[in-house]
C-alpha cells in the first residue's frame, strides 16, 4: 500500500506521550487546503500524520471503529476495515475506508453528530436548522430556532455547533438571533447564543461567535470564538476558564482534558472582534493548531502547530483506543486497490441477553437455569452470556454444553461495574435481529414470554414490563427488548466516563433511564399492570412475576413474593371488584356517547368503594364537561384526600380553577402535578393555558412544545402554539402549527379559518374569494345549527367582507355561550344607591403603550371631579409610563389581572360603580365575561372593539354617527349613544426629525403610507395601489415592516404581477414611538384600508400632520377612518368609492399644492380631534344620559 501525503507540524515536548498514556489519536479537518489529517502515534514512538484531500471538509463526528465526515456537497462515512489486533504495515491499528456517500448539495454543514439509533443529525447552516438525511432528499429538517421564519438557503443566524446529551441532540450554538439572509455578520461582537433544543429556551445570550458546544462531566462546555475563550455555561452565563491565542473551533475531550483546534482570524472576515484586542493586549500572534487543556486548572499543557500547512482548522475528533489511525482516499492508488470481502450473510438471530461475572452462586446458577428454560419457553432463540474470566470454569463448561448458548469472552469489570452493561452489546451486533435483555438471576417464564410474543406482532421497535408494585423504574434493566440494532456501544462509553466517578451500582439503569427511554418513549409497547401500561396477555400463577428472582429454596416465598401477594390480595377484596366491574361498566358507556349511564356506573363504583380513586377521577372529568363544575371539584378533592399525590387529579382541579379563573390556585396545583410528574401532558398543556391567558407567552409556548414532545400527536398543543404566534405575528410560525393540526386531524374543519385568517396576515390571497364565501357559508350554518359549521372569532371577522347581519349572529350566539358558561354561579347583585357623583369605571387590558392607551391615556385626569369618580380596572399585568399616567388619573385603579371573572365582577360591583365602560370587547386579552356576571347597573362598549357585542349584558354602545349611521344601526344589539365624535386624540410626544435618506425614501418621490398590519391589506385594494403607482411617477409605498418575510415575498410577487418595479414598495422596521411619528412625518399621503381601517394609526398620522384618504364601508371597521377623518377636520378625505380614492389619491400626489393645504391645517391641531376637554365634555354628557334611563 502506497504511503499518503504527511502533516509537517511541530508539537510540545510530551505531545505524543500524552496521546500516548490517554489511548487516543486524532482527526482534524481544514477546509481552507481541503484537507482532512490524522495525527497518531507509531510503535516506534514517531508521530503519524497522514492527510488527504476532501473538499471543502468540515465537522467530525467519530468512534473507535468508524467515522463521519462533512463535505461541500457530502457526508461521508468511513468504516474500519482491520479486526482487533490487526496491523497494517506493523503500525496501523485502524484503517477508515470511505464506504457510503450521503449527497447533500451546498449545506454547509458544520456540526454533526450520530444518535443512538444511528441516525445522522448535523447543523444544516444554510438553512438555519438541525437536519437529518432523507433516503430522496438533500435533508429533512428535525428542528429549527423559533426566531427562524422560514427554510430558506440564506445563513440568517449562522446556526453552527450541535452538543448532545447522552447521545441525544439537547444544545446549538449561533452567531445570531438574526431572521433576515446572513444578518448575522452584523452581530458578530456579542449576538451568539445558545439554545436549549428541548425547550426552545435561549440559555445564554451576548457571546461572541459562539462554537463546538459540547456536553462533558456534567457541563455545557464551548468556545467563544470571538473573543478567545474556552469555558462553560452556568446558571446562564459564560464562564471562561482559558483564553485561546487564536480563532476557537473543534473540541472534543478525554479524562480531564479538552481538545481544542485554533485558526488564525481572517481580517476580512473576523474584522472588530475582541479577539484581536485581547492578542494585542497580550503581545501574542495568532496561532493555527490543536491546544491540550486541563480542565480541572484551565492551563494549556500540549500543543501541536499547524502554521506551516494552514491558518485555519474547522474541526477536531479524538479516536477513542486508537494509536495509529490511518484512512483513504480518492486521490491515491490505494483506493482502486483496496477489495474486502465479508463473511456470508447469517441468519438473524433472536438473542436472550445476559451479563455475568464472579462467582456469586446465585447469578451462576441463574444462569444456567435460564439457558435451561430458554429450550422450552423460547425455542429457536439463543441465550447469549457475556462473561469475563471470573466466573468459575465450571459454570462456562456446563452453559458451553448447549447449542443455543453463546459464550462472548469480555475484560474484567471495573469498579465502574461497566460489566452491567455488557449484555447491551447485542444491540450493536448487525447479526442480531431482536434483543430481549435480561437478568441472570430473575426466571423466564411463559408470562413474559406471551408479552414478548405479543411484541412481537406489533409494530412497536422497543418493549418495555414491569411486573411488580416495585417496579418503578421507566425501563427496567433486565426487563425490556428491541427490534433491530442501535449504536450504543458509544453512547454507553459516553455516559461511563461522564458518570463513573460518582456512581457505582446501578449506572446501567440509570443509563437505560437517561438514554434509552427517550428513545423508547413513544416507539415502546408497555406491559405493565400496575400503572397504564398493557395487561400481560397471560395471566399470573399465583405470585410468579416477569423479573421474579430464583429461591434458593422453591417452596419458600421470599420478601418481593410476599410484597406482591399482599398487593394482589388488596387488589381481590370484594369491594374493589365490584367498584372495578362498575367502572369498567363506565368506561364503557363514557366511550359509547352515553353520558348520564357512565355517571350513574362511576357513582356506584364510588359507592362500593370510595377509595377507588379512578372512579373519583372520571366521574369528576364527565362532571366537568357537563360544566357541572361544583361537583366536579368535589369528586377531585375525594380522590385527593384518598391520594394526595396524585398527579392526573391535581392536574384535574388545576384545569377546573383555571377554567373559573382561580388562577393563582390553579398554578399551584400544576404545578405540584409537574413536581410529580414532569412529562404529563394534560399538566404541561393546562399550565400552558393559564400562563397564556396571563400574557406569559414565552412560558406558554415552552409549555405547549415540552406537551407535544411527549405527546406527538396532541393537536390541541399544536393548536394553541399556533394561537400564540399568531398574537404574536409570527404567521409562518402559526401557519406550520395549524396544518400540523391538520395532519393529526384531517376532519378538523374549524382549522380552516385559521389558516384562511394566518394567510391574510402573510398577504396570501390565493383563493382569496373562494375563502370569504366558504367562510360565510359555513358562518351561516354555525348560526343555524348546533355543532356545525364553523367560523372565526368576532374580532377576526372584521377584516372581512362580511354582512353585518352575521356579524350580529356570530357576537350573539358567542355572548349567549359566555352567559351560559357563568350562569352556574352568576350572583344576583345588588346596586349601591346613587350618590352626588356618578362612579365610573373603565375596564381595558390596553392601559400602557397599546394603541387603545396612548389614544385615551389623558381623558382620565379631565374628567370633572365634581360629577365624576374614576375608576380603572386593569386587566393585564403589563406597565409602563402610559400605565402611570392613566393611574394618577383615575380615583382607583385596580390590577384585576389575576383575579377570576367572578371575583373581578365582586371588586366592581363593592366599588359601587354606577357606569361600566368596557374597551375592549372581544379583543386579545378582553375579559367580556366580568360583564356578563353585570356587576354595574349599566354597562357600556366604547371605543376598543370596532363592532356589536351581541351582548345582553352590554346595553349601550358609545359612537359617533360616521361610524354607526343611524341606517346601519339594526345591526347591532345594543342602543347607541351617539357622540359628536367616537375618537379623541391624546397628546403624543414626537421625537427629532429624520431624513428621508436614513430610510431609502426617494428624496423628490412621493410616499404614499400605510403603517396598518397586513391583514387589512385586501386584493382589490393592493391592485389599486398599484394602480396608483403606476399613475404617479416616482413614487413609492411605504408599509410596516412584518415579523416574517413570506408577507414581504408575497407582496413583492404581486406588485412584479402588476408591472410596478418591487422596489418602489419599501418596509419600514418597528421603532419607539416618538420616533415613529417622526418618521411617520416624511410620508406625503397615509392611505387606509378598506374593510378594516386604522384606528390608531389613521389618529398617530393625522397628529404627525400627514393627511389620510379613507374609504368607509358598511361595517363598524370600515368606518373608523372616515370617523377619524371627519373628527380631524378634513371630511375630503373621505371617499365614497374605490374609484374616487384612486383619483383623490392621484391627484394629490400629482398637486402637491393641495395637499400642503390640508397639512397646513392638521399642523393647527384645531378640529375636535385634538379637544381631549371637549371630547371628554361630551363624554360626560352620554354619562348622564345613560344615567338617567
Amino acid at each position: 500500500m502506497n504511503n499518503p501525503k504527511t502533516l509537517t507540524v511541530p508539537f510540545s515536548r510530551h505531545f505524543l506521550e500524552w496521546l500516548h498514556q490517554q489511548q487516543v489519536s486524532l482527526a482534524l479537518t481544514t477546509y481552507q487546503t481541503n484537507r482532512l489529517g490524522l495525527i497518531g502515534v507509531q510503535p516506534n514512538g514517531q508521530i503519524s500524520t497522514p492527510v488527504w484531500e476532501f473538499e471543502r471538509p468540515m465537522g467530525l463526528y467519530a468512534t473507535t471503529e468508524r467515522f463521519y465526515l462533512a463535505t461541500r456537497y457530502q457526508i461521508w462515512q468511513f468504516e474500519n476495515i482491520l479486526e482487533n489486533g490487526e496491523l497494517l504495515q506493523e503500525k496501523y491499528d485502524r484503517v477508515y475506508v470511505p464506504r457510503i456517500a450521503y449527497t447533500t448539495g451546498d449545506l454547509d454543514v458544520h456540526d454533526l453528530v450520530v444518535d443512538p439509533q444511528g441516525n445522522i443529525i448535523f447543523a444544516n447552516t444554510e438553512y438555519s436548522c438541525l437536519a437529518t438525511l432523507h433516503p430522496q432528499h438533500s435533508f429533512t429538517p428535525v428542528w429549527q430556532p423559533n426566531f427562524i421564519s422560514k427554510l430558506a438557503p440564506e445563513d440568517r443566524c449562522h446556526l453552527n455547533g450541535l452538543a448532545t446529551v447522552n447521545g441525544i441532540p439537547r444544545y446549538v450554538t449561533a452567531v445570531s438571533c438574526s431572521d433576515v439572509a446572513s444578518g448575522w455578520r452584523h452581530r458578530r461582537g456579542d449576538g451568539g447564543v445558545v439554545i436549549d433544543i428541548q425547550t426552545n429556551d435561549i440559555i445564554t445570550r451576548g457571546l461572541s461567535m459562539p462554537h463546538s458546544p459540547r456536553w462533558y462531566q456534567g457541563k455545557l462546555w464551548l468556545i467563544n470564538s470571538g473573543e478567545g475563550d474556552f469555558g462553560y455555561i452556568e446558571n446562564g452565563e459564560f464562564v471562561a476558564v482559558t483564553f485561546c491565542p487564536g480563532y476557537g473551533r473543534g473540541l472534543a475531550f478525554v479524562g480531564n482534558f479538552a481538545v481544542v483546534g485554533l485558526s488564525k482570524p481572517r481580517d476580512y472576515h473576523f474584522s472588530g472582534l475582541l479577539l484581536g484586542e485581547k492578542l494585542q493586549q497580550k503581545q501574542a500572534e495568532a496561532r493555527c493548531g490543536i491546544l491540550i487543556i486541563d480542565i480541572k486548572t484551565g492551563n494549556i499543557v500540549e500543543w501541536l502547530d499547524m502554521d506551516t500547512e494552514a491558518t485555519e482548522l474547522y474541526d477536531v475528533a479524538i479516536f477513542p483506543q486508537v494509536q495509529c489511525p490511518m484512512a483513504l482516499g480518492f486521490k491515491s492508488g490505494n483506493i482502486a486497490k483496496l477489495v474486502t470481502i465479508g463473511s456470508p450473510t447469517k441468519t438473524q438471530k433472536k438473542v436472550i441477553s445476559f451479563s455475568l461475572w464472579g462467582n456469586d452462586p446465585m447469578y451462576n446458577i441463574g444462569a444456567i437455569k435460564n439457558a435451561e428454560l430458554a429450550l422450552k419457553i423460547y425455542p429457536g432463540w439463543i441465550c447469549r452470556f457475556y462473561v469475563d474470566e471470573t466466573v468459575p470454569k465450571e459454570t462456562l463448561e456446563r452453559l458451553a454444553a448447549w447449542s443455543h448458548v453463546e459464550i462472548i469472552p469480555m475484560q474484567t469489570p471495573s469498579q465502574n461495574c461497566t460489566g452491567s452493561f455488557w449484555r447491551f452489546l447485542a444491540l450493536n451486533d448487525s447479526d442480531v435481529e431482536i434483543t430481549i435483555i435480561r437478568d441472570t438471576d430473575s426466571r423466564l417464564n411463559q408470562r413474559e414470554k406471551a408479552a414478548v410474543d405479543e411484541w412481537l406482532t406489533s409494530p412497536f421497535p422497543f418493549h418495555i414490563m414491569r411486573d411488580h408494585p416495585l417496579h418503578r423504574s421507566k425501563i427496567m434493566a433486565g426487563m425490556w427488548g428491541f427490534k433491530g440494532n442501535l449504536e450504543i456501544k458509544t453512547a454507553i462509553n459516553n455516559y461511563v466516563k461522564t458518570h463513573s466517578q460518582s456512581l457505582r451500582k446501578g449506572i446501567d439503569q440509570l443509563f437505560l433511564n437517561d438514554v434509552i427511554y427517550p428513545l423508547a418513549q413513544y416507539q415502546s409497547l408497555v406491559h405493565d399492570e400496575f400503572s397504564e401500561g398493557k395487561l400481560f396477555p397471560l395471566s399470573r400463577q399465583n405470585t410468579e412475576y416477569v423479573g421474579q428472582i430464583f429461591r434458593e429454596d422453591e417452596t419458600t416465598i421470599s420478601e418481593l413474593d410476599d410484597i406482591l401477594e399482599q398487593h394482589l390480595r388488596t387488589l381481590e377484596n370484594p369491594q374493589l371488584k365490584v367498584a372495578k366491574a362498575e367502572f369498567e361498566r363506565g368506561q364503557d358507556f363514557k366511550k359509547q356517547g352515553k353520558v348520564e349511564q357512565a355517571i350513574a356506573c362511576f357513582q356506584n363504583a364510588i359507592t362500593a368503594d370510595p377509595n377507588y380513586i379512578p372512579a373519583h377521577n372520571n366521574l369528576g372529568t364527565l362532571l366537568q364537561q357537563q360544566n357541572r363544575l361544583s361537583e366536579a371539584i368535589t369528586c377531585y378533592q375525594n380522590a385527593l384526600k384518598i391520594n394526595p399525590d396524585s398527579a392526573l387529579t391535581l392536574t384535574n382541579l388545576g384545569s377546573i380553577y383555571l377554567i373559573e379563573g382561580q388562577l393563582n390556585q390553579a398554578e399551584e396545583l400544576l404545578k405540584r402535578a409537574l413536581e410529580l410528574n414532569p412529562e404529563l401532558v394534560p399538566a404541561l398543556y393546562n399550565l400552558g393555558l393559564l400562563y397564556k391567558q396571563q400574557a406569559k407567552l414565552d412560558e406558554a409556548i415552552q409549555l405547549f412544545q415540552t406537551a407535544a414532545k411527549h405527546q406527538r400527536n396532541y393537536a390541541d398543543a399544536y393548536f394553541q402554539l399556533g394561537q400564540i404566534w399568531e398574537f404574536q405575528s409570527q404567521f409562518t410560525l402559526a401557519k406550520l402549527a395549524y396544518e400540523r393540526v391538520q395532519s393529526l386531524n384531517p376532519n378538523a374543519e374549524y382549522l380552516y379559518p385559521h389558516i384562511g385568517f394566518v394567510k391574510l396576515n402573510l398577504c396570501d390571497w390565493e383563493n382569496y374569494d373562494h375563502f370569504v364565501q366558504d367562510l360565510m357559508n359555513s358562518t351561516t350554518q354555525y348560526i343555524q345549527e348546533d355543532k356545525k359549521g364553523f367560523t372565526l372569532a368576532p374580532f377576526q371577522l372584521n377584516a372581512l367582507p362580511i354582512p353585518s347581519e352575521l356579524s350580529l349572529a356570530v357576537a350573539q350566539k358567542h355572548a349567549a355561550g359566555i352567559e351560559k358558561s357563568i350562569a352556574e354561579k352568576k350572583p344576583q347583585f345588588i346596586y349601591s344607591q346613587k350618590t352626588d357623583k356618578l362612579r365610573v369605571g373603565y375596564v381595558s387590558p390596553d392601559f400602557y403603550s397599546h394603541a387603545v392607551g396612548r389614544l385615551i391615556y389623558q381623558i382620565f385626569e379631565t374628567h370633572n371631579r365634581d360629577e365624576f369618580e374614576i375608576f380603572g380596572y386593569n386587566l393585564l399585568n403589563v406597565n409602563d409610563e402610559v400605565t402611570e399616567i392613566i393611574k394618577n388619573g383615575c380615583d382607583q385603579f385596580r390590577d384585576i389581572a389575576q383575579l377570576s371573572a367572578s371575583d373581578a365582577a365582586v371588586q366592581i360591583n363593592a366599588d359601587g360603580i354606577d357606569i361600566l365602560i368596557d374597551l375592549a370587547g372581544y379583543t386579545g386579552y378582553g375579559k367580556p365575561e366580568i360583564l356578563a356576571y353585570q356587576p354595574a347597573p349599566i354597562q357600556a362598549s366604547f371605543l376598543g372593539y370596532p363592532n356589536t357585542m351581541g351582548a345582553n349584558f352590554i346595553p349601550y354602545l358609545l359612537t359617533d354617527e360616521w361610524v354607526v349611521p343611524a341606517d346601519l344601526a339594526k345591526n347591532y344589539s345594543e342602543s347607541i349613544i351617539y357622540l359628536p365624535h367616537q375618537f379623541i386624540c391624546s397628546p403624543m410626544e414626537i421625537s427629532n426629525q429624520f431624513s428621508r435618506a436614513e430610510f431609502g425614501l426617494p428624496e423628490d418621490g412621493f410616499v404614499f403610507v400605510c403603517y396598518n398590519r397586513h391583514f387589512k391589506i385586501t386584493p382589490d385594494l393592493f391592485a389599486v395601489w398599484m394602480g396608483i403607482l403606476q399613475q404617479v411617477e416616482g413614487s413609492v409605498l411605504w408599509l410596516s415592516e412584518p415579523t416574517t418575510e413570506e408577507v414581504i415575498n408575497n407582496l413583492h410577487k404581486k406588485v412584479a404581477a402588476s408591472g410596478v418595479a418591487p422596489e418602489r414598495l419599501i418596509f419600514a422596521p418597528k421603532i419607539p414611538h416618538p420616533e415613529y411619528l417622526a418618521r411617520l412625518q416624511l410620508a406625503d399621503l397615509a392611505l387606509d384600508t378598506w374593510i378594516y381601517s386604522g384606528g390608531s394609526t389613521t389618529v398617530a398620522a393625522l397628529w404627525a400632520g400627514v393627511p389620510v384618504l379613507t374609504k368607509p364601508g358598511d361595517t363598524n371597521a370600515s368606518r373608523m377612518g372616515a370617523s377619524i377623518c371627519a373628527s380631524g377636520g378634513l371630511p375630503e378625505m373621505i371617499a365614497n368609492s374605490g374609484e374616487e380614492y384612486e383619483q383623490k389619491a392621484i391627484d394629490w400626489a400629482t398637486h402637491p399644492q393641495k395637499l400642503q393645504q390640508l397639512r397646513q391645517r392638521l399642523q393647527k391641531r384645531d378640529a375636535p380631534l385634538f379637544n381631549v376637554s371637549g371630547f371628554v365634555s361630551h363624554l360626560e354628557s352620554a354619562f348622564r344620559q345613560m344615567g338617567n334611563r
